[in-house]
């Protein structure tokens, strides 16, 4: 390779960085828009002052403002992704193995913590819903996100090996099918907590601990 060639293949690395970290500007800048004051109501203007770059600017990294929504929604899927990674990392953590090598129930302390990182995803610390919930509902994708950002999250933390642990603890869940089992207690407990976002986290992990029917997370 010559020396003009390597300038060349270096100056588009560095293109695209600096690309990719303009648009996650943006993304971010437009995040912050749509929180403040609603998607409906933000404009691309809005937006470009946020940035602080010109509407034209915007163009250039983007088709328009659909785009820039549904790059909004991915970045609260990666949000929760980084939440279940860090759930699943403390688990792994605290597992617990039999003299058989099977996976014991995770322990209280690890559901108090899995309970309280569910709430810190879904409310603010005055009890009320974060301002991505407003967003998803304001776009209609509430229900949508929760479904596809659940198997994302299932798909992670049986990769994490969680399923064996989550068997242990609900094995009359769905057949001691493991993935279906977090799925229903995953879904279960944000809608006790959409239910009754004042209820303490003690009461709903020990819910999860008293052997409760799929029936109760299922709804």
């Amino acid at each position: 390779m010559t020396s003009y060639e390597a300038n060349r293949g270096h100056a588009r690395r560095k293109k695209s960085k600096n690309f990719k970290r303009q648009r996650d500007l943006i993304v971010q800048c437009a995040r912050t828009c749509f929180e403040r004051k609603g998607v409906h109501k933000t404009t691309l203007v809005d937006i470009s002052r946020e940035a602080e770059m010109t509407r034209e600017l915007i163009y250039y990294y983007f088709s328009g403002k659909d785009e820039i929504v549904g790059c909004v929604v991915d970045s609260y899927m990666q949000d929760a992704d980084e939440t279940v990674r860090l759930w699943c990392e403390q688990w792994e953590s605290d597992v617990a193995v039999d003299q058989d090598g099977a996976a014991e129930p995770l322990s209280r302390e690890a559901v108090t913590d899995a309970v309280a990182s569910i709430r810190r995803f879904v409310f603010q610390q005055d009890g009320t819903r974060r301002s991505m919930f407003y967003v998803l509902d304001e776009i209609g994708q509430r229900h949508s996100f929760f479904k596809v950002m659940c198997d994302q999250i299932t798909s992670t933390a049986m990769s994490y090996g969680i399923s064996r642990q989550i068997q242990a603890m609900w094995p009359h869940l769905c057949n001691d099918d493991g993935e279906m089992a977090f799925k229903i207690v995953f879904l279960g407990v944000i809608g006790i907590m959409e239910g009754a976002a004042a209820r303490e986290d003690a009461r709903i992990v020990n819910l999860l601990l008293s052997g409760v029917h799929s029936e109760s997370f299922a709804q």
